[in-house]
């Protein structure tokens, strides 16, 4: 039996700016020909019918459009809309490079687990190149007191990667917080073949955060102590200027806009999951890099003379509020991005 989908599928608009795929005749979903870029439409793809179309294959898209035409779903297979108007929680993040096609122009691909709290467990961080993952993969699993909503320890590893590979990591840290903010960590890092011990303090001000990290390792057995201030300005609960000029001879600074909508990766635990920059932030951003409670509009980076960076960031949101899709231009890089959030309730 086949099932003849003709009730109303929820129409998203769809922003020019943004990928969109459409069937150029009637056919089946699994035939690269139907399609106006003969690829086949995936988990990421927006989707748009000029025709009826079968759905012969297990298939995903990331909205779909009819446009008055019909779907008819084959026995046996499962046809899903990723793009849940209602959903929330995070559950992946796909950044892709616009000036490559599909399946190459796939760059990170970030998938996030939670528990019966709706607490992030665990980040799968994976690199791909020309649309193929590599070994560089790292995977955090965060562990829970109770029912405190922020994690007391984090494993880091290279599930891909043994001892011998040169971006081999294993890194477990320890968290420590007053009032819900982070005002410490310590961790044990083995990282290309190198074993490092460090602690970290944080001390928050108005305008400022002042860290004092205490590092211990084969040349420096009794350990050393360095201290770093971090000027910070803050609007709306965002922060929209970062200046470290510690060290004298290089000043790093950040600019933010930020819209009014909620950053999806606020919730989640991707600020730690990777490196320990937070709670400030360290050059060459991302939009996954951005924790603060609005989504950036504008990223200003300057690295003293040596580095500057200028990206805008246009998103398209579902009925929500939450993006669906970002854009993200930088022009002094030559990078063009295009992000896609996958959501779970």
């Amino acid at each position: 039996m086949k099932l003849l989908i003709t009730l109303l599928i929820l129409t998203f608009f769809i922003n020019p700016l943004f990928a969109q795929k459409t069937n150029v005749k009637v056919g089946s979903w699994s035939d690269p020909s139907v399609w106006n870029n003969n690829t086949i439409p995936s988990i990421t793809d927006d989707v748009s019918l000029n025709f009826d179309i079968i759905i012969d294959v297990n298939a995903n898209c990331q909205s779909l459009v009819l446009n008055g035409h019909n779907v008819t779903v084959n026995t046996g297979v499962q046809f899903n809309i990723t793009g849940n108007d209602t959903a929330t929680v995070l559950s992946a993040f796909v950044l892709l490079d616009s000036t490559l096609t599909t399946p190459f122009d796939t760059t990170i691909k970030m998938l996030f687990q939670y528990d019966n709290k709706k607490r992030n467990t665990r980040i799968d961080y994976t690199y791909y190149d020309n649309g193929v993952s590599t070994n560089l993969s790292y995977r955090s699993n965060f562990f829970y007191n109770g029912n405190d909503t922020v994690p007391y320890k984090r494993a880091l590893t290279t599930p891909l990667l043994t001892a011998a590979d040169d971006d081999y990591s294993n890194d477990t840290s320890f968290y420590f917080y007053a009032n819900g903010v982070l005002t410490g960590d310590s961790a044990k890092v083995i990282e290309n073949g190198n074993k490092v011990t460090y602690a970290r303090k944080f001390a928050y001000y108005t305008d400022k955060i002042i860290t004092t990290i205490k590092e211990y390792n084969g040349s420096t057995p009794n350990g050393f102590i360095a201290t770093d201030t971090i000027n910070i300005t803050y609007a709306n609960g965002n922060i929209i200027q970062q200046v470290d000029s510690t060290q004298s001879y290089i000043r790093q600074e950040f600019n933010f806009l930020y819209d009014n909508h909620i950053n999806p990766f606020y919730n989640t635990q991707s600020k730690i999951g990777i490196n320990n920059g937070f709670p400030f932030y360290e050059i060459e951003l991302h939009v996954m890099d951005i924790f603060t409670k609005n989504n950036a509009l504008e990223i200003n980076e300057l690295m003293g003379s040596f580095y500057s960076s200028h990206s805008i960031l246009t998103y398209q949101y579902k009925a929500n509020g939450y993006p669906r899709n970002v854009l993200s231009i930088n022009d002094d890089l030559g990078e063009y991005y295009r992000g896609v959030y996958i959501y779970t309730n």
